[in-house]
């Protein structure tokens, strides 16, 4: 993802950011849903921003929730860092695999 925006002139503060939401949408992806696989997608415009899209194939109709992050937990603040670094968030069905797809739409 770094290289990939780097590539496209993106500056490296939205990179970084990119970089971390995607991690945090794929490991989500793992970790809550019975997918067997999962299709990550991206798109970049230098005046709009990055979108970023993570399909899953988990057909339960589970929508991810966001929980509030505590110092004594060491998870639930994934879609906290998703919510914070990004202009806005959604789920959606995907049109893809028929699961869900989260997306995020971050900005400069």
């Amino acid at each position: 993802m770094d290289r990939w925006l780097g590539r496209r002139g993106a500056s490296s503060d939205l990179r970084e950011q990119a970089a971390l939401v995607l991690s945090e949408l794929v490991t989500n992806a793992v970790t809550h849903t019975d997918s067997d696989w999962i299709v990550c997608a991206a798109s970049y415009c230098p005046y709009d921003g990055v979108r970023i899209e993570v399909h899953d194939d988990d057909t339960s109709s589970r929508a991810p929730q966001r929980r509030a992050p505590t110092a004594e937990k060491e998870c639930g603040r994934g879609l906290y860092i998703v919510e914070t670094l990004s202009v806005r968030w959604g789920v959606a069905v995907s049109p893809v695999t028929r699961g869900s797809a989260v997306w995020a739409h971050l900005t400069d």
